[in-house]
């Protein structure tokens, strides 16, 4: 945030050296900042529905690259054109920047939202502060070129740097009752909602640790269904499986057996869920189907809450 706050606070400086070179007249050249404006608020939803999709390190890091593009093509700009082409790419980059930015920080903070958007909005002003007189200084000593350049330069790698260290929270801690970390919790609550149920079974990180679970009882019991569920059940829940529930297990994966073997395409789509892959040579139908028999087993409430 601090990094993108001279591209708005900033700009003021740069007028007059420019209208000084080349004479476009300061209303011209402001013309720039109101473009500037325009893309780095109107654009933002658009930059909010790219971080839910993506996350907010690649729109962060984007947004670095595109303001450092900016400021690198101001300082060769000799036409208004070309001066309002880079305040657009400016735009987005600082949109880019200062929405995700404002936006994770309500995700990690769900409880103090305000004072999250309040701290991080704070950066902005912050970086107006600590960067105007640096540029005014270069801007006499070296030209308004060369501050462009080098200030812009500087401040998409401090960017892309620290982008690269941005994450969202992880949602499925919040779906389980995850302590939002600003209060000691002595004891978690337990709850057992629907929205639990759709991240362990839709969740890459659960899928594949069902298919793990899938791989060891297919390599320790070649052939037996039965003993898979038995193995698999054990493993889990650290019990033995009723008659019933082995009964049920069993018919599950014949059901799913048959699915996968009429549509093979989705078991290996299945199978590229997380970022291993699967370490033994096993035909993907059949490692779909025990993928989804031990992600039934892991979405048991007995497995979840153990009771």
């Amino acid at each position: 945030m601090a990094m993108i706050a001279n591209m708005q606070y900033g700009w003021t400086l740069f007028v007059n050296p420019i209208d000084e070179k080349y004479h476009w007249g300061r209303a011209a050249i402001q013309v720039a900042f109101t473009i500037f404006v325009v893309t780095e608020t109107w654009l933002v939803p658009v930059e909010g529905y790219l971080v839910d999709k993506y996350g907010p390190r690649p729109v962060v890091v984007g947004g670095g690259l595109l303001c450092a593009i900016a400021w690198a093509i101001n300082s060769v700009a000799s036409s208004l054109p070309l001066l309002y082409f880079a305040a657009a790419v400016g735009g987005v980059g600082a949109g880019a920047v200062y929405g995700t930015c404002v936006g994770n920080a309500l995700k990690w903070f769900p409880a103090r939202r305000g004072l999250a958007a309040g701290i991080t909005a704070a950066g902005f002003g912050m970086g107006s502060a600590a960067t105007v007189v640096p540029i005014a200084h270069m801007i006499k000593s070296s030209g308004y070129e060369a501050t462009f350049l080098w200030f812009g330069l500087g401040q998409g790698l401090v960017v892309f740097l620290l982008g690269m260290a941005l994450y969202a929270p992880p949602a499925q801690m919040i779906a389980f009752d995850a302590p939002n970390r600003e209060k000691c919790t002595a004891r978690r609550s337990t709850t057992n909602t629907p929205l639990q149920a759709l991240v362990l079974m839709n969740d890459p990180t659960y899928l594949e640790a069902a298919r793990a679970l899938a791989e060891r009882v297919i390599t320790e019991i070649p052939k037996s269904a039965e003993k898979r569920v038995e193995l698999a059940f054990r493993i889990v829940t650290s019990r033995e499986a009723s008659g019933f529930e082995r009964t049920e297990l069993t018919s599950l994966a014949k059901q799913q057996f048959e699915y996968f073997r009429k549509s093979e395409t989705e078991a290996r789509q299945l199978l590229t869920n997380g970022e291993s892959r699967p370490r033994h040579a096993i035909a993907p139908v059949e490692l779909a189907t025990w993928t989804m028999v031990a992600s039934a087993i892991l979405n048991l409430d007995e497995t979840i809450t153990k009771q």
